[in-house]
């Protein structure tokens, strides 16, 4: 799948302040993705490479973004950096510098969706020495392959700055609609699986209802609502409902299965090894 395709999408979205428009984007890309690519479709969207869960980061901030631009197209850093403060933006700095390049590339192929995630995956990788060479070298593969459109997002995208409005609401009504599933289902689904692709793929093949728990996939536990005695609670809730005592503390969430052990917190991130 060509990334152009998905940059043509972005484009729309950031002119649109319209939810109602932006879930129809949405919505018609989805219906256009094949299945295989949904999951990771849906990240570029949401401006994520992975979900926030998982143990992988990119681990690329703004200089070194800059950094890599400057070698492939033979502009300075402290021009880039200038026009970043002018646009108030990296990846519009970016997309100039790469239209203004004064290194001239052969032979280079469109980019895919495919090529970015698994660059992207490969990065997250290095580590010690040489890692930041390492990266360098990476993230030149693609910025020499991109065009000033491409640029722009694509920097977005590493430094999970999008600015289209795209939040998980409109990725799941985008979905609800597709597949003429309830909102609610959908959001039932994915608290459990806390994978996108994986509930878009059940609401397709009418399955949502056997998706459950996996381990080492941390939920995504309903946070409580305040409110002013019990009946108040009862009417929000509904009956009949559980309770339980409310202790200060730490909340997490423990995964464990024989000696494998991992810990997230209420925000889904992991602190295993902290």
């Amino acid at each position: 799948m060509k990334f152009k395709k998905i940059v043509d999408v972005y484009e729309r979205l950031e002119k649109t302040p319209a939810r109602l428009e932006k879930t129809d984007i949405v919505a018609r890309l989805l219906e256009e993705t094949p299945d295989d690519l949904i999951s990771i479709v849906i990240q570029l969207l949401l401006g994520e490479t992975f979900p926030k869960w998982m143990d992988k980061k990119i681990g690329i901030g703004t200089q070194l973004l800059i950094k890599s631009v400057a070698n492939v197209t033979g502009i300075k850093e402290s021009v880039i950096n200038d026009w970043v403060r002018e646009e108030g933006d990296v990846g519009k700095a970016v997309g100039k510098a790469v239209t203004n390049k004064k290194q001239v590339s052969f032979f280079s192929e469109e980019l895919s969706v495919e090529e970015i995630y698994n660059t992207l995956n490969r990065i997250v990788e290095f580590e010690g020495t040489r890692s930041q060479e390492k990266k360098l070298a990476y993230l030149a593969k693609l910025f020499v392959a991109a065009n000033e459109k491409e640029a722009v997002y694509l920097s977005r995208i590493i430094l999970e700055k999008m600015r289209t409005g795209v939040g998980e609401g409109i990725i799941r009504d985008a979905i609800a609609k597709i597949y003429s599933v309830p909102s609610k289902s959908i959001d039932d689904a994915y608290f459990l699986v806390n994978n996108w692709g994986v509930v878009a793929k059940a609401a397709k093949d009418k399955n949502l209802e056997k998706l459950g728990i996996e381990p080492f996939t941390p939920i995504k536990v309903m946070l409580a609502q305040k409110v002013r005695n019990l009946e108040e609670g009862f009417s929000t809730v509904g009956k009949p409902c559980a309770l339980e005592y409310k202790y200060d503390g730490f909340r997490m969430q423990v995964h464990k299965v024989g000696n494998k052990v991992k810990i997230f917190t209420r925000r889904l991130d992991n602190v295993t090894e902290q």
